[in-house]
């Protein structure tokens, strides 16, 4: 037990650091990175296809600002963002220019429609991280809502981590309920770990 209670207090060491690496860019690295992400990004194969219906989110705390992204994909495809469910999921509702929106209980936007879908029924999910390594495995801020919604999906979509350069790391301890991304895509590049099959 001792080791789960040591890996525990790591982990929150790490998450940490990594928020605080993230935070400490300036407003015009923020910029630059959302914009050079962006381009890797829209590049990828996956978005010739038409009309997928894609999970984003709203930036927060310092991660890639998905707005460059969000600007491109909603002319071609429905674009989706999560809301907390009280059993610790997230369901996601549809998003346009126009939608209403409410800061959720960690102060983060969200649509204030009762329209929701599950995580299944998404085809592409830009995944939001704290850390990420080099096997494709991901630290989340620790409260479980993306493990635990693709754990009862039926099917996973393509899961797409977004994040800075600066939040990869070597290698991060996992769970048995981890579930590791697809690809990754920062300022720096693409990394595809498994090829989208449509």
């Amino acid at each position: 037990m001792a080791s789960d209670s040591v890996i525990a207090s790591d982990l929150k060491q790490l998450r940490l650091q990594l928020r605080q690496a993230r935070r400490s860019l300036s407003n015009e690295q923020q910029k630059q990175h959302a914009l050079q992400a962006a381009n890797y990004l829209l590049a990828m194969p996956i978005w010739q296809q038409s009309n997928l219906s894609v999970g984003v989110t709203a930036s927060f705390d310092g991660e890639l600002d998905l707005t460059p992204i969000i600007s491109v994909l909603k002319h071609a495809h429905r674009l989706f963002l999560p809301c907390l469910c009280a059993d610790f999921t997230l369901a996601f509702a549809p998003w346009q220019d126009e939608t209403e929106m409410s800061a959720n209980v960690l102060g983060i936007p969200e649509p204030t429609t009762n329209q929701r879908i599950t995580i299944d029924q998404l085809d592409v999910v830009l995944v939001p991280l704290v850390g990420v390594d080099a096997q494709g495995n991901r630290l989340g801020m620790g409260a479980g809502y993306y493990d635990r919604s693709l754990g009862k999906a039926r099917q996973r979509p393509y899961l797409i981590g977004v994040a800075h350069q600066c939040q990869q790391v070597e290698r991060l301890p996992v769970q048995p309920w981890d579930i590791p991304l697809d690809a990754l895509v920062t300022e720096s590049g693409l990394t595809i770990w498994h090829i989208h099959h449509s």
